[in-house]
């Protein structure tokens, strides 16, 4: 019962870690574009243009602190889908929203591929496998 009680507490403190680094990205991603609005690089009322830049600070915080391998896919996704957002928005390669809704449905059967091969190289995967060093020698 107490080994289980541990084992809730560090993953409580894992969890704790991955919410503070992705937090942590957002607040950096958005000083960053204010500023960048200070300094005129980018006009903050044209948010038509920048919000994309958002899905992709939250797919890469999902990268750099996953919870599940599957959290690695969902990152990826959401950078995929950011930059497509802006694609359209710029209309890189003649590329609109209307025209441009097939790539959604490949970066959908992207993530499912993505995901279950996480899952697969990492079957074991816990919250808790980001072990510090102290808490190794701890345990």
């Amino acid at each position: 019962m107490k080994l289980e009680m541990g084992v809730r507490s560090v993953r409580r403190g894992r969890r704790r870690e991955r919410n503070q680094v992705v937090w942590g990205m957002f607040l950096i991603g958005l000083g960053v574009v204010f500023f960048l609005s200070r300094l005129d690089v980018i006009d903050l009322h044209r948010w038509t243009t920048w919000w994309p830049s958002l899905m992709i600070l939250f797919g890469t915080a999902w990268i750099i602190a996953p919870g599940k391998p599957r959290h690695i896919a969902s990152g990826i996704t959401f950078i995929l889908i950011g930059i497509w957002f802006y694609a359209c928005i710029e209309h890189w390669y003649g590329l609109r929203f209307r025209t441009g809704w097939p790539i959604l449905v490949v970066v959908a059967g992207l993530e499912m591929v993505v995901s279950s091969m996480l899952e697969r190289v990492w079957p074991d995967w816990k919250e808790n496998d980001w072990k510090s060093e102290e808490e190794e020698r701890h345990a």
